[in-house]
């Protein structure tokens, strides 16, 4: 098992929306065939004949599946599994259990011992023993070493537009990701029990029954084991091999020391117990070789163990040897005095020890991403998925919009806790468009804004707009238009009843000064429900904000936004995601940093309480916090900032338990290159594309050509200069998907399209936008 970082493809459907939508994703324009159809790890394609009954169209087909085969033969770095290994039906949720799993939090601030879990890991974490000696099992999580972190850059930072799901990592580089403890009831003594079976963690091992007195502990774990008398074969399978195996004869070397001859596939080899028979990739093991001598006959059988795995652990804890190769992703040593009074065994699982690979550039070994399940090589019946999260954008997500319009001016669009949605001009030449009174209004002060909100509740946010003034006589007001979500009401002054204004389709009073008093120009208002007069029993009471602009939006977002007084140039808008989560670590106001310089606004974001960063050509940022905001920004001119927030904290659910082979379903295999019919294109929009055949009997060919369907004859020639005796190879961004290409292989005649489809292959410019027109040859 040497490749055990897996893709579960039980969750490929949540993981390939995240691959599916990359920002700024590269455009493959190719140079020469075969590329972009084959690249060094990819063969991103399908080809496209007619799906009409022709009577050239075999020909086509018949050209399109010689460049198919000639495509799938190119061999590519092909790195992806070509099998799942995920958590099986024993696990813990570490979410569940603990506190909750979130950005910048570590797996073992959730739980650290998971040997009380014996109920959910029964397999894992069962107590055993050998030949009467009871042990234990304990399954503990590393110290702050696999921790919750945002990618650092775009390239990595696979996020889909629709759900927004950002692609967390948890971080494994370091330390120890678990360990395993068996541990002893009494001091065992592995030499007296050496041909015996233990159980770890599910999985069987023999112990070396040649173990005698030496310093290792030495077990084995086999695919299959085999017991042959003399003269008795018998077929095994070996992964994608076949074996047939045979004893066929034996001698004694002395009394206690036995020989046997073994012969697998033909090949003879004589080999005492203990000793190992390799072929290719696939190791045989002699545990035992038994001589029964009855009078002057001799029987012999040997015990063989097929695909054997020989497990080396040492007293002082260090990399484990399997099979003579060592293993830095795994640690081990057992404690006690001796293999012959082990008190107990200890196994560390490092991660970052997979990556042995030099040649793979990346660091899939040190990280999990989501969707990804890690295994342990040597076990092997232990995984760790970093499965989903549990809240993520797909649903109750808020938007908060700030953008700069016009370079002068900042609008804020939000949805307030009702679900009404508000986009508005907040800043405007550098001066705070808030009004709490009517000291600044004039008979053509128009359009200015005020918030209000609901004080009982805290979190309905309305906006309103002044659209006219009626100043009457002095500084006595004796009208207001107001604006308030669709409506429009002129609202009056009644000087002896109160000074109230009532807009009667939500029974919503603007009220001004006391009961009585004159109503002048510099008089606050405030507006309620019920009256101007209520009491606690018929109405409620509305907050209207001064000196600073304060939103509450959806999903407890409050947006605060300081008073920008004349000449003053910058300010700040926070930010903060909840006031409903205690267990954050810490004070998660966001910070928006507006700067007016040069009669122009820009908006930068303070990174403090995010992860993330610009994307590599610094034009975009994304960022994500600890409550599971996402955060895009432009970090080319900084005239926009969004924010999308959670209904509630999003958690990571992360699970341990029992590994899991994939079902066949569940194969992830090597791509390979597809046809299909002109009438299903649209089933593979998202790859490269070869359109083989004309515009007369394929719509693809016309589509590329930009003519109407059929375009036979004449109608051909006109469209690409094409005649009788010739073919084209056209290459052009693909009208079904811009980021990808299209080329066109087409003859006059079927014979000139096969002729193209031979040169495409010998060679050929596949560069967008050019074209070129062959004769055909003989």
């Amino acid at each position: 098992m040497k490749f055990n970082f897996k893709k579960i493809t039980t969750v490929l459907a949540s993981a390939v929306m995240l691959t599916g939508l990359t920002l700024a994703a590269p455009v493959a324009l190719a140079s020469e065939y075969p590329e972009p159809f084959v690249t060094d790890n990819a063969r991103d394609t399908a080809i496209v004949t007619t799906s009409g009954n022709h009577p050239t169209a075999a020909v086509d087909i018949n050209a399109a599946d010689d460049l198919k085969e000639a495509l799938n033969d190119i061999d590519i770095d092909w790195d992806e599994p070509v099998i799942g290994i995920g958590v099986g039906e024993e696990s813990v949720n570490l979410g569940e259990i603990g506190s909750d799993l979130y950005l910048k939090s570590n797996i073992s601030e959730a739980i650290s011992t998971l040997y009380d879990r014996d109920d959910e890991l029964p397999t894992l974490l069962a107590s055993q023993d050998v030949n009467g000696e009871d042990y234990d099992q304990e399954l503990t999580l590393g110290d702050n070493t696999i921790e919750f972190d945002a990618l650092d850059n775009e390239e990595d930072y696979v996020v889909d537009d629709e759900d927004l799901n950002p692609v967390l990592y948890i971080d494994q580089e370091d330390g120890m990701a678990w360990g395993l403890t068996v541990d002893f009831e009494d001091d065992f003594n592995a030499t007296d029990e050496a041909g015996e079976e233990i159980v770890i963690a599910g999985k069987t091992f023999t112990i070396d029954a040649n173990l005698g007195t030496g310093e290792d502990l030495v077990l084995y774990a086999s695919t299959e084991t085999v017991t042959l008398d003399y003269q008795e074969s018998q077929t095994v399978d070996l992964g994608d091999n076949e074996y047939e195996i045979e004893v066929t004869g034996g001698r004694r070397l002395d009394e206690d020391e036995p020989e046997a001859t073994i012969t697998i596939d033909g090949d003879s080899y004589r080999k005492e117990a203990g000793e190992e028979i390799s072929i290719g990739d696939d190791e045989f093991y002699v545990n035992d070789i038994f001589v029964d001598t009855l009078g002057e006959q001799s029987t012999m059988s040997v015990e063989l163990f097929v695909g054997a795995e020989k497990i080396e652990i040492g007293e002082s804890l260090d990399y484990v040897s399997v099979s003579d190769e060592e293993y830095e992703s795994v640690k081990a040593n057992f404690a006690g005095d001796g293999i012959d009074k082990i008190d107990k065994i200890d196994f560390e699982f490092h991660p970052g020890g997979l990556n042995y690979d030099e040649e793979l550039d990346d660091d899939r070994y040190n990280s999990l991403e989501m969707g990804y399940s890690v295994v342990d090589p040597v076990i092997g019946t232990i995984a760790m998925n970093f499965d989903s999260a549990s809240q993520g954008f797909t649903e109750d997500k808020s938007l908060v919009d700030l953008e700069v319009v016009g370079s002068d001016s900042l609008d804020v669009s939000f949805t307030n806790e009702a679900g009404d949605e508000y986009s508005q001009t907040i800043l405007d030449e550098n001066e705070f468009d808030i009004l709490t009174n009517f000291t600044s209004l004039d008979r053509d002060n128009t359009r200015d804004n005020f918030i209000f909100q609901e004080d009982s509740r805290e979190t309905t946010t309305h906006i309103a707009e002044i659209s006219s003034v009626d100043r009457g006589s002095g500084d006595v007001i004796e009208g207001v238009g107001i604006s308030y979500e669709g409506y429009e009401r002129e609202y009056g002054i009644d000087d002896e009843e109160g000074v109230e204004l009532v807009r009667s389709e939500d029974d919503l009073y603007l009220c001004y000064g006391l009961n009585g008093t004159d109503v002048a120009v510099n008089t606050s208002f405030s507006i309620q429900k019920g009256g101007c007069d209520y009491d606690e029993t018929n109405g409620q009471d509305y907050e209207v904000y001064d000196g600073s602009m304060i939103i509450h939006a959806e999903n407890d977002v409050i947006i605060n936004l300081t008073d920008v007084e004349e000449g003053v140039t910058s300010s700040n808008i926070t930010v903060k995601e909840s006031e409903s989560h205690d267990d954050l670590s810490e004070d998660n106001n966001l910070t928006f940093n507006l700067t007016w310089e040069d009669d122009e606004y820009s908006i930068t974001f303070d990174e403090e309480n995010a992860q993330g960063s610009e994307d590599e050509e610094g034009d975009y940022g994304y960022y994500l916090t600890e409550l599971g905001s996402y955060i895009e920004t432009e970090a080319d001119d900084y005239s926009w900032a969004k924010i999308h927030t959670p209904e509630e904290q999003v958690t990571y659910n992360v699970l341990v338990g029992s590994s899991e082979e994939a079902e066949d379903d569940d194969v992830v295999e090597e791509p390979q290159v597809t046809i299909v019919t002109d009438d299903e294109v649209d089933t593979v929009s998202d790859k490269n594309l070869i359109v083989i055949g004309g515009s007369c009997i394929n719509e693809a060919a016309a589509t590329i050509l930009g003519i109407d369907y059929p375009a036979c004859g004449e109608a051909f020639t006109d469209a690409t200069g094409v005649e009788d005796g010739e073919s084209i190879i056209k290459t052009i961004e693909s009208p079904w998907n811009e980021d990808k290409v299209a080329v066109l292989v087409a003859g006059y005649n079927a014979d000139e399209t096969e002729d193209a489809v031979g040169r495409l292959m010998d060679d050929h410019s596949t560069e967008v936008d050019t074209e070129v027109i062959y004769p055909i040859e003989a």
